[in-house]
């Protein structure tokens, strides 16, 4: 591992360093720029975001630290899911269990978890479903990457304005307008594993002032059909570790977006099925009937209109609906089959209006109403009848929030928002969060940070009940504070730095534990104290960008390291012209640092650590309208897993993630 290691680095300085003289070279040769300055040329842009405050502003005025990926960064890195796109972030990594994948951030990723602690949105709309709190990043998530405009990582609590499960932080995505498609596309790849995605899409913006979007795409793949876990190797009741023919995947989704005025009218259908052959939740291992179908379907409807020069309303409506089937062959004295299914209906509504008081404030007020009116759970064995659980446990929740941005001269800025939210499961919570931003030159930024937030246990751990697993509910909401320390600081015109230091507490955590019978239940544990720092270099000389990132963090369960929780993450991310504005190579190193498996099934072996590396190339303006993407991903071949959960067969203790992959992506546009 070590040697591979070194052989990235060697080939990330190689790639660096070529791509460093080729932009001097154009700086100084390509006529096409003698009318800019080099400063102009390079300069770093601070982007903007809106997932912070829920307003356009600038990421060095938000009240926590964030980062964008643009749609140009997910073409030259060849991503093709949104946990592609989150692994190269910085203190972010993934877990993937061969059926869902998980995000862990700043040390925390529990395994069992349905990330219910991050809040995922597309333009805003809440992606975490009603039974779970999944906040999907995986196949699940139903908007095509080539639809993503850019996303938005939000660190730090946003209960202030999110209410439930803006836990950890808010992952906003932001969807493409038809402007900006401008004509039809056509889509078509083919990848290792016998993977076929394709996409067709229409964008316009019309004279009228319409501006229409339409979007369907699809994927098939056979997964690894001969999966090996090593685990397993000895074991002949289960194939000695070979799981054949037991993961493939199906999904397609929709995307309608329409645009006139202030009105916004969005439609999305999504769905996936995936099938997994590891022996989870105690299925038989390798039977191929075992899958899970996971659905989203939703219409928003949003309103924004100016009341005057200093104030705006907001304004929408919403239904939202989610399904998940799950057959399922169970090992015991004689194997039966089980059928668990949960359904969640709900519609919700918000109102705010934003104002600017003078020239110092700009004060925001809302509220906010969510009715889950169904939310629908039931577990059966099929044959012989039996049924464990059969419930629909609706609620209703609703808030009032507050948020004040107050200017003071030139270089001071005071963020500080609440929120209130009352659920008639008898939960209530009240949530502040205060950042104070300091601008003592043009190129600095410093922002000290605090907030609490707070998830309310959801359905699943509430009521759940199958062969396997008991339901709990007297469970407790979670609450956690978290201060942080935050510079930015411009080192030079093309080179912006910033670096992060942190410190949080959850109280009342609900985790996955086992009762004497060996069956999992959900309870509030106890206290998770954590620490990190994270640091990040980013720079860019004309065609040449590259951004590189370290994270430290150190997060205890009482004083037991948690499972599941590298030490250490290191990413570079690099993208380098190869010929003109025709071809460019992009190039990224990760590292995650060894973790604990899983101590709840007394299991607390290392989980090796693990270093990879992903090219693509991007071929464009050879054709009008035509570009060919080819990636190579985990390119040395690494052998490496993830850790398993209680869920998981508890004779394995780490989930073997894909070895070398191919892709091969060409795309239209008329």
């Amino acid at each position: 591992m070590a040697m591979k290691l070194k052989l990235v680095v060697v080939i990330s300085t190689a790639l660096f360093s070529v791509g460093v003289a080729y932009a001097q070279e154009s700086a100084k040769k390509d006529e096409d720029f003698t009318d800019l300055s080099l400063e102009e040329l390079v300069k770093i842009k601070i982007p903007t975001v809106t997932g912070a405050s829920k307003y356009a502003q600038k990421s060095t005025r938000a009240p926590s630290a964030v980062s964008v990926i643009t749609s140009d960064e997910i073409k030259q890195f060849g991503y093709t899911t949104l946990s592609d796109i989150l692994r190269g972030v910085r203190g972010l990594y993934v877990t993937n269990n061969r059926n869902y994948h998980f995000l862990g951030i700043r040390g925390f990723s529990r395994p069992g978890d349905f990330n219910s602690r991050v809040l995922v949105l597309i333009d805003g709309h809440r992606i975490n479903d009603g039974i779970f709190n999944q906040g999907s990043i995986d196949g699940v998530f139903p908007l095509d990457v080539d639809l993503i405009d850019r996303v938005e990582i939000i660190r730090g609590p946003g209960s202030s304005l999110y209410g439930t499960g803006a836990f950890f932080g808010v992952i906003n995505v932001i969807s493409k307008r038809g402007k900006d498609i401008n004509g039809a596309e056509i889509s078509a790849g083919y990848s290792s594993f016998a993977t076929k995605r394709g996409r067709i899409s229409y964008g316009q913006a019309f004279e009228n002032g319409v501006d229409l979007t339409l979007s369907a795409s699809s994927l098939a793949s056979e997964g690894d059909t001969h999966l090996f876990i090593p685990d397993l190797a000895a074991d002949p009741s289960k194939n000695n570790g070979f799981a054949d023919h037991s993961d493939s995947e199906r999904w397609r989704d929709f995307y309608g977006s329409l645009h006139y005025g202030g009105f916004t009218l969005t439609a999305v259908d999504g769905k996936r099925k995936k099938h997994y052959g590891t022996g989870l939740y105690d299925t038989v291992f390798a039977d191929p009937t075992n899958a899970t179908t996971d659905g989203n379907q939703y219409v928003d409807l949003q309103y924004e209109r100016s009341l005057s020069e200093q104030t705006s309303l907001f304004g929408k409506l919403y239904y939202h609906h989610y399904r998940y089937e799950s057959p399922g062959i169970f090992n015991g004295t004689t194997s039966v089959i089980n059928q668990d299914k949960a359904q969640s209906e709900w519609w919700g509504g918000e109102l705010r209006f934003l104002t600017s008081l003078g020239t110092q404030h700009r004060l925001t007020v809302g509220a906010e109403n969510v009715d889950y009116y169904k939310n629908a759970q039931s577990n059966v064995d099929v044959a012989p009848a039996f049924v464990y659980l059969d419930a629909n446990n609706p609620y209703r929740t609703w808030a009032l929030f507050a948020q004040d941005e107050w200017s003071i001269g030139e270089k001071w800025t005071i963020n500080l928002g609440v929120r209130y939210d009352d659920l008639d499961n008898g939960i209530n919570s009240t949530n502040p969060r205060l950042g104070v931003i300091f601008n003592p030159t043009a190129d600095t930024t410093i922002k000290l940070l605090y907030g609490t937030a707070f998830r309310s246990p959801n359905a699943f751990e509430l009521y759940y009940q199958s062969p396997s697993q008991a339901s709990n509910t007297n469970l407790r909401p979670e609450k956690i504070s978290t201060a942080e320390l935050v510079l930015e600081h411009n080192l030079t015109a093309n080179l912006r730095g910033s670096a992060s230091l942190y410190q949080y507490r959850i109280k009342d955590l609900v985790t996955q534990s086992v009762d004497s019978s060996g069956n999992t239940f959900y309870d509030n544990v106890g206290k998770i104290n954590a620490t990190g720092f994270e640091l990040e270099l980013e720079g860019k000389w004309s065609k040449l960008q590259s951004r590189i990132s370290y994270s430290y963090q150190r997060a205890k369960d009482q004083q037991t390291v948690l499972s599941n929780s590298p030490r250490q993450l290191a990413k570079l991310n690099l993208i380098a012209p190869l010929y003109a504005d025709k071809l460019s190579l992009g190039f990224e190193a990760q590292y995650v640092a060894a973790r604990l498996g899983d101590k709840r099934t007394g299991d607390t072996a290392r989980v090796p650590g693990y270093g990879i590396a992903n090219v693509t190339l991007l071929q464009r303006n050879w054709l009008k309208g035509l570009e060919i993407s080819a990636g190579v991903y985990n390119l040395f071949d690494k052998a490496f897993g993830d850790p398993t959960s209680s869920d998981d067969d508890p004779a394995i203790n780490a989930i073997p993630q894909d070895g070398r992959t191919y892709r091969l992506k060409l795309s239209y546009k008329f």
